[in-house]
């Protein structure tokens, strides 16, 4: 057998969500939309708190806001615990630019089911990265992160 073998990996959509699973995809899907405009006028991403308009980067005192306080506030009412894992440390696109003690080169954010979701049906995972896909853990566990990216791509949702 000669040429390039594939493997076809399941590709989850969102119809294949509803409830709580559609709302923290939404979610997940809105703090990566923010990072990516925080990160194309910053050149690096942040914690969710520097995206809500709080003074991270010194000298700037009333940055924009890249991130709704609605979805910050709407992360508990899904019954999914949020974590925040940063890469490594940014720093500036000059020498001279100030950068967010907080930034980094790449970031995840991974989310699973609360003791009470679990028992009321949440049973996937998910980790969401920089590079715009969520990705969903089936057996509810929380998703590796290695250097600010999900490890495990196998179940990606479009």
């Amino acid at each position: 057998m000669t040429g390039v073998q594939t493997c076809a990996l399941p590709i989850y959509t969102p119809q294949d969500e509803t409830g709580a699973h559609g709302k923290v995809l939404h979610l997940l899907r809105a703090i990566q939309a923010a990072e990516a405009s925080y990160s194309h006028v910053n050149g690096y991403y942040d914690t969710l708190e520097c995206l809500l308009q709080t003074p991270c980067i010194a000298g700037v005192p009333s940055p924009s806001r890249y991130l709704s306080a609605d979805v910050v506030r709407d992360l508990p009412a899904t019954g999914y615990r949020f974590q925040f894992r940063s890469g490594s440390r940014a720093t500036g696109r000059r020498p001279l630019d100030p950068v967010s003690s907080t930034g980094s080169t790449s970031y995840a954010i991974v989310a699973t089911p609360s003791a009470p979701a679990a028992r009321t049906g949440a049973t996937h995972a998910y980790c969401a990265d920089d590079g715009g896909v969520v990705f969903m853990a089936p057996d509810g566990r929380l998703p590796m992160v290695e250097g600010g990216h999900c490890v495990d791509r196998s179940h990606p949702i479009r």
